[in-house]
């Protein structure tokens, strides 16, 4: 049967990335799709705060985020069971990581979306 589209609009999604540029494209293809974006941040302890401070139903994550320690960004992501879909290089991506450039708000739909096959 495949995957059930899931909307996007509604969710409060946070956006962390270090490239400038690059976050606003993602921000902004999450906002044609009525997502509430926390962010964007360019470091590892802001996205820690934003975490700490509010509810999140995902996250965009840069893979190779810096300014913090990583490692507690991914554990305090999984113990609030926040799905993250990572930013990886181009030509690293896999289940939970997506291309740089690729539509984060597809690859998003794709990993919320339950699997009914």
């Amino acid at each position: 049967m495949g995957r059930k589209r899931i909307e996007l609009a509604g969710l409060r999604v946070l956006v962390a990335d270090s490239q400038w540029l690059l976050a606003h494209e993602t921000v902004d293809q999450l906002h044609r799709e009525g997502v509430e974006v926390e962010g964007p941040v360019a470091t590892v302890q802001a996205a820690i705060n934003i975490v700490h401070r509010g509810r999140l139903d995902a996250a965009v994550v840069e893979a190779g985020l810096r300014g913090g320690d990583l490692a507690a960004l991914r554990a305090l992501l999984a113990a609030k069971a926040i799905p993250v879909a990572w930013i990886a290089e181009t030509g690293q991506g896999d289940a939970t990581r997506f291309d740089r450039g690729a539509d984060a708000a597809q690859f998003l739909r794709a990993l919320l979306a339950p699997d009914f096959s």
